[in-house]
C-alpha cells in the first residue's frame, strides 16, 4: 500500500534531493506514491533472486542488474514526468554502455534510462489495482520482459509482450530470448517459506 499526492513536474536535481531526504517514492500517472517498507521475506526473495541475476549476467556479460534503484521517465534532459522503482531491475550491456557514454554523471542520478527486465516481488500490503497499473505502465514504458513474483502462493506472473503466463510449485523460471539459458526452480526460489527453511547462508539454485 502507498500514499499518493499530485505531482507537479521535477527536475532530476530536485527528484533526487526529494528522494534522499524524504524517502524512496514513485511517480506513476503524475502521482507521488510513497514506498512502504517492505517485511522480512520481501527482502530475502529479492536478495535471492538479485544474487542470482547478478551472478548469471556477471559470468555471461549480458549487462547490469539493480536492485531497488529508480528509473526515471524524462521530458527532455533534465525534467522528471514520471518514476518507478522495481524491485530488481536489468539492463542489457550493450544499451547499459550507450546510457554510460552519453550520460557523464550518470554514477550522481537515477537511471534515466528504462530497464529490459523489472521485477516485482508482492508484498502483505500491495493492492492489486496499484500493482496491475505498475505492470501496464511498464509495458508503456517498453520494458520488455516483467515477473511478478507472489511469495504468498509460491507463484510467477510472466509478462512480455501481450503474453501472460502464470508459473507455479516445481516449475522453472526462464530468462527466454533477453537472459538466454537462465533457469530458475521456484521450488528452490521460495524453500524459505516452507517448514524445512534453510539457513540464512543457503540460496536458490540456478
Amino acid at each position: 500500500m502507498s500514499t499518493a499526492e499530485q505531482m507537479e513536474l521535477l527536475t532530476i536535481e530536485e527528484f533526487v534531493r526529494l528522494y534522499e531526504e524524504e524517502g524512496a517514492f514513485e511517480i506513476l500517472d503524475g502521482e507521488r506514491r510513497e514506498i512502504m517498507p517492505p517485511v522480512a521475506i520481501h527482502v530475502w526473495i529479492i536478495r535471492a533472486l538479485f544474487r542470482i541475476l547478478d551472478a548469471y549476467c556477471h559470468q555471461h556479460s549480458l549487462g547490469e542488474v539493480f536492485q531497488e534503484m529508480p528509473f526515471v521517465l524524462s521530458y527532455d534532459v533534465n525534467w522528471v514526468k514520471g518514476s518507478r522503482v522495481p524491485d530488481i531491475m536489468f539492463f542489457e550491456k550493450s544499451r547499459w554502455d550507450d546510457y554510460v557514454k552519453q550520460v557523464p554523471d550518470w554514477i550522481r542520478k537515477p537511471a534515466i534510462l528504462v530497464p529490459d527486465l523489472a521485477v516485482e516481488v508482492i508484498s502483505h500490503n500491495d493492492r492489486y489495482a496499484d500493482l496491475n497499473r505498475k505492470v501496464q505502465l511498464y509495458r508503456q514504458d517498453g520494458v520488455k520482459l516483467i515477473w511478478v513474483i507472489d511469495p504468498e502462493n509460491k507463484s510467477v506472473d510472466v509478462h512480455q509482450g501481450n503474453q501472460i503466463e502464470t508459473l507455479e510449485k516445481d516449475a522453472i523460471l526462464r530468462g527466454g530470448k533477453l537472459l538466454p539459458e537462465l533457469e530458475i526452480s521456484l521450488q528452490e526460489l521460495f524453500a524459505i517459506l516452507d517448514e524445512d527453511s534453510p539457513s540464512p547462508s543457503d540460496k536458490p539454485e540456478v
